[in-house]
Formats: C-alpha cells, structure tokens, sequence
C-alpha cells in the first residue's frame, strides 16, 4: 500500500506580542508551486523583507514569453487568511496600495499539496524601516505629511469604500515603491493573515493589545488610523521615551497616561497641524478617535480639535496585588488574569469589593462586580471551574472595553473566531473554548460591554447558536460546527483532505475525486466530525438530512450516507465526470449490499453497480442502492422467509420428539386416521340411506 505525500518540514521561527507564537514553525516549503496556469512561484526563493514571522513571500513569475515577476504569499495552514475579501481589494486602484493580481490554490508540484497563495505585483521595493518597534528616524513632518500621510490616507479612504481593515499598517510594512526618497510610498499586503496577528502590540489601542494576537478580531477603519499614528509617531521622532522598556511596560503607560505622551518625547516639537493629527489618531478612546472623515477633512486643510477623552478612572487609595500597589482598575484586571491563584485570595477576602465601594467609589463597577459573582455562582460553587469562572467575570467587569478573559485566554469578541481555528490547527486549549461556548461567559460579557461600535445584537445571536451546537455532541455539531459557523474563510480542517486545502463542498469532492486515483491512499472513512461540520456549515442540504446515518454504528448505514453526502454535492454543483471518485464508491459500498437477504438480489445489485462505476456519477450509483421498494420487498420476503421456516423448524421438532419412542411411533396418528375414515364411510352411507329413503325406495 502506498502512503500519502510527506508534508514539507519546519524551520522554527520566534513569533512576537505576548509569547503566544514563540514556537510558531514557519513551513520551510521546497521546489515548485503553480497557480493557475499562467504562475509559477519558485518556493526556493523566499523574499525575507516582504515576509514576517508568520507568512512566507516568494518569487514568482509569470509563465510565458513576457515573464512578469510579482510576490507570491502562501498561507500558514494554521493562521486563517481572508480569501473572501481578495476580489474587493483586487478592484482597488491606488497606487500607495500594492495591486493584487489573483488569490487562491497553488499546487506544491513535488508534494501534491495545496496552500492559498495571494499573487502580488513586484512593485514594492525597500522597507522604509527595518525594525517596527524603538523607531527614531526623525523625519520631517512636511516630507512624512507629502510623502506618507496624503497617499495612505486615499489607501484608508478606500479600504473604507470596500469595507475593509487593513489590519497591518506598520513601518516595515511601508515600501518605497523602488523610488528614492519615498517618493512613491507604497503600503503592504494584508489578507494573508487574520487582522493584527502579525502587528507589534505598540501598534495596538490598548483595548486590542490586551487581546492574544489571533484573538484581536477585525477591529475597524479606526483602528487602522490608530496604526497610522503610531507609525507616524515613531518615523517622526528623535528619541524613544520608552527605550529600554519592554511591551509590558509600554502597554502599562498607555493605559495610565495614554499613547501620544507613551510614545512622543516633549523635547520634539512638530508643527501644529502634524501634532492635531496625531493627537487625533493617537486618542485610545475610539468614541474619541479621528475617523477617515476627520482625517480627510484635516487634509483639506481644515483644522480639527482633537476630541479629549474621558478622564481615567482612577482609584483614591491603591490596592495591593502581589506585592504591587494599583490604581487603575484596568491595570489591576490584566494582573489578575495573570495570576488567577493570587486573585483569587484578593475576591474571596472581600478586599476588591470594598476598593471599588470606598476608593473608586464607582456605582455602576459595584453592581458589574455584584452580577459577576452572579453569573459565576450559576454554574455551582464547587470545583476550582467557579474561581476560573469568578476572576474571569472580575476581570471584566473592572476593565469592560477589555477583551474576554477566560484562563489564559484573551480574546475579543470578534477575535473568538480566529483564535479558536489557530487553536483547533495547532491542537490546544480546546477544552477551554468548549467552556466557554458551553457556558454564561459570553452572555455576561454582553452585559457589560460599554462599545459602541459592536453589533450587540449580532454577538448575542451568534453566540446563542454556539451554544446550542455545544449542546448537541454528536457528529455535525459540537466544537467543530461552531468553528467553521463562525469561521467563513477556515478551509475544511479534517486529515482525509489537509493537504488539499479545501474551502467548499465543491472543492472538497474534488479533493476526493484526486485522492481516488490512488487506490492505495484511499481512507477507510472518509466523513469525520470535522468533514460534516465543515458540509454542514457551507451548505446544510447537503449533509444534515444525513446525520442520522453518518453517525451511525452501523457500517451500512455510515457508508449510505457517505454516499449520500457525495451525491447530493454532486448534484447540487452539477458537476460531472468522478469516474475516480465513483470507481472509489463502488467498492466502498461493500458493507450496503450485505443490507440484503436475497443472493440473487445482492447478484443482481452489484451487477447494476459494475456497469455503472466507471460513469462518474454518484446520484445515478446512489439510486441502484436507495431503492425503497426493492428493500421494502426484500424484507417482507425474508420476514416470510422467516415465518416458513419457523413452520418447518416447529415440525421438524415435533417429529424429532416423537421418534424418540418408536415402539408407539405411529400409533396415535392410526387411531386419529382410522377415526376420521370411518367417520367419512359413516357419513357417505347416511346420505346413501336418507336418498333412497327420499325416493320411495324400501330399505327394510
């Protein structure tokens, strides 16, 4: 039997933000990989300065005689890219905004392996910065203003247009176009990773960057703007207020004393347009923060007032935590979801409570706080599950317009659906996510949520429907719905078709039609939890009115489903032409035609089926077998099959019981003969006696 391709070998890369990657293995891919038929990307050559950590850039050519170069990026299996938005970002003409020439599978030639690529145009050029964080390039305004502020504020304008975030806006994701003096800025990719994944925290509104870096979401144009002024701030400056310092503290600054003073020396004086953009973009309240409108109007020419955000919560006494003294409630929830044991003994004394009541003297956080013991106390107070539940709600409820906190995790509400494909692809904390869904975390989180820009509504819809898909454990539901229910871009995550990279029903079966040419790589089950999930999930028609069989114990009634998946995805696309996949099915369906009792119908069966396994069409095999009649009169058949023979064995018995006397053998059955024999004779001669009688006939 043969074995299925190698998959390529790792090279380790360090990840960045919280530590979450810093085992992340970027795939050391080898030889060469097609898309289309008009590019080839030569995998041997990787292109170091337009990649990161986490995404791969490769050469590529096209194939011909012009032979046009462009940057290919293909996908980490493991971070979900957004191939749904690559039309609308390809449709965008900007020329700050490097063009997108097509998206989608590429073919490894040498492992038969698929992975999404995003082609671009080789029209990047240099990085302006080689490093994205301690930045002090002390560029000039009025040259940042011409050269980067103007063009990248058209590149936003028309994200916004499209509905999209960019989700990576950055200094070394700036290029210079292959110009000299940034005369042609030019902004980087974006689709090939989950928003903000790649994205130092330093980038990040503290409301984000308290979040994983898979959990952070899609954020909004805003956020984007917030990148923006970072990135300004950093190419402007001479000096870095924070050298030395590490994420941790710089993040602890900007909550305590916000971005613009965190990020920009006193000692640097900007002209006053440039210093009322960046207090505008650098606001870390969003109900503050400068939209793309206000930005475009500041372009115009037209001076803006940068909105002041509200004052800091700020507690009157501190409290002691671990040996630190805190004043912010923000602060205090971040350590304490680092340090659940320690936070713990803060709640369960009753100290938390009385600083909210006497030192923050906040109403609203005392009664957040009140339904936060509440909510956890719903589920029972036994078992350490109500502590992770209890600091978790706390934790929320001090600091509201941060992420949702569970154990280790951090998450937004958007940033749920990402997080948990990274953590399905890597097969980790997955008992922590079937908490959360199966729980009242996210339902409590709702309740406290103080943004504005979040569809509430939405959330809890969702939400709701994942917690019903928990409820019901069996194959179509569960974890793995919920994944691919709030995941429309995660391709379908089952072994039987990895390496394939399958993203619809249509994509899937053809995976399989290629598997079958290999008999000896064909699986001995081909629907697993992920593969009905993922059917269902696209396109419930084609597999729910299935589950009872595919859940099945039965190998009949697993493999007749099977086969009603496929035909059903067959005929919904109209596709033609499986003769792999239906040759494939042929033999699969082995277990069905042992469903009847009648050899010469199982002969007549797999006849029908011989003629037909080489025509590629699974309805058409999937009718010779899905005959109700035939089954119907099979089983009534066999059921008189059974009575006859019931019949047969009960006389059979009889007669064996009495031949065990054989000297009376018989007798019982004479005497009865005898007796009914002369009945008859006496009968006949009565009838005789009364006709002649009747005729006048004398009888004495």
């Amino acid at each position: 039997m043969s074995t299925s391709p190698q998959a390529p070998q790792n090279d380790m890369i360090e990840g960045s933000g919280d530590g979450t990657f810093s085992s992340f293995k970027l795939s050391a891919l080898r030889g060469r990989m097609t898309f289309g038929d008009s590019i080839e990307i030569d995998l041997s050559k990787r292109l170091p300065k337009y990649g990161n950590n986490f995404i791969g850039a490769y050469a590529a050519k096209s194939i011909g005689s012009d032979g046009r170069e462009f940057i290919a990026y293909v996908c980490e299996p493991q971070f979900t890219p957004r191939n749904r938005m690559g039309p609308a970002v390809a449709a965008i003409a900007n020329p700050a905004l490097l063009r997108l020439v097509g998206s989608g599978l590429g073919k490894i030639i040498e492992h038969h392996t698929n992975r999404f690529v995003f082609i671009y145009e080789n029209a990047l050029g240099k990085p302006i910065a080689d490093m994205d964080t301690g930045l002090t390039l002390g560029l000039k305004p009025d040259r940042v203003h011409e050269r980067i502020v103007t063009p990248l504020l058209s590149v936003l304008k028309d994200l916004r247009d499209k509905d999209i975030v960019h989700g990576a806006i950055r200094a070394t994701n700036l290029f210079d176009g292959g110009k000299e003096n940034f005369d042609h800025v030019v902004l980087g990719e974006c689709l090939s990773l989950p928003p903000s994944l790649a994205q130092p925290l330093i980038y990040e509104p503290p409301d984000r960057a308290l979040a994983q870096p898979t959990g952070r979401g899609m954020g909004t144009n805003q956020d984007d703007l917030y990148s923006l002024g970072v990135t300004l701030a950093l190419l402007m400056r001479t000096r870095d207020p924070m050298k030395g310092k590490s994420e941790a503290d710089i993040l602890q600054s900007k909550m305590q004393y916000g971005t613009y003073a965190t990020l920009l020396n006193p000692e640097d004086h900007f002209p006053g347009g440039i210093v009322e953009l960046l207090r505008g973009l650098l606001q870390d309240d969003r109900r503050q923060r400068w939209t793309v409108e206000d930005a475009l109007v500041w372009l115009d020419g037209r001076r803006l007032s940068p909105k002041q955000g509200p004052k800091k919560l700020k507690a009157a006494r501190p409290l002691t935590f671990s040996g630190k003294e805190y004043t912010y409630p923000g602060s205090l929830a971040r350590d304490m979801f680092q340090r659940p044991a320690e936070a713990v003994q803060l709640v369960e004394s009753g100290d938390i409570q009385q600083w909210i009541k006497r030192s923050l003297a906040d109403e609203e956080m005392l009664t957040r706080f009140e339904n936060a013991v509440k909510s956890a106390e719903e589920q029972g107070r036994s078992g350490p599950a109500y502590w992770d539940r209890l600091i978790s709600r706390v934790g929320m409820c001090l600091d509201p317009e941060g992420p949702i906190r569970y154990k280790h995790i951090a998450v937004t509400g958007e940033g749920l659906a990402t997080a948990l494909a990274e953590a399905f692809v890597s097969n980790r904390d997955l008992a922590i996510y079937a908490e959360i869904f199966s729980g009242s975390l996210l339902q409590y989180w709702l309740t406290i949520l103080t943004e504005l820009n979040v569809d509430v509504s939405l959330l809890l819809t969702r939400f709701d429907t994942c917690r019903s898909y928990m409820r019901q454990p069996g194959v179509g539901f569960g974890l793995e719905r919920i994944l691919y229910y709030l995941n429309p871009d995660v391709h379908c995550l089952s072994p039987v078709v990895g390496r394939y990279y399958c993203r619809t029903p249509d994509e899937y079966i053809m995976a399989l039609e290629d598997m079958a040419s290999d008999k000896g790589a064909r699986p001995s089950r081909i629907m697993d939890r992920h593969t009905i999930a993922f059917l269902c999930a696209k396109d419930r028609k084609v597999a729910e009115p299935y589950l009872y069989d595919l859940a099945s114990p039965e190998p009949y009634r697993y493999v007749m489903g099977t086969l009603q998946v496929l035909a059903a995805i067959q005929r919904y696309s109209k596709m033609t032409n499986l003769r792999n996949l239906s040759d494939w099915m042929a033999d699969y369906i082995e277990p069905v035609f042992d469903r009847f009792h009648d050899r010469d119908v199982r002969r007549d069966l797999r006849k029908k089926v011989a003629e037909i396994r080489d025509k590629g069409d699974l309805p058409r095999l999937l009718s010779v077998l899905d005959n109700a009649d035939l089954l119907r009169n099979d089983l009534n058949n066999f059921r008189k099959a059974m009575r006859d023979h019931r019949t047969l064995v009960i006389e059979r018995n009889d007669l064996a019981a009495r031949s065990k006397d054989i000297r009376n053998f018989g007798r019982r059955e004479g005497r009865d003969s005898s007796v009914v024999v002369a009945g008859i004779i006496a009968a006949l001669l009565i009838v005789g006696i009364i006709i002649l009688y009747l005729n006048g006939a004398r009888i004495l």
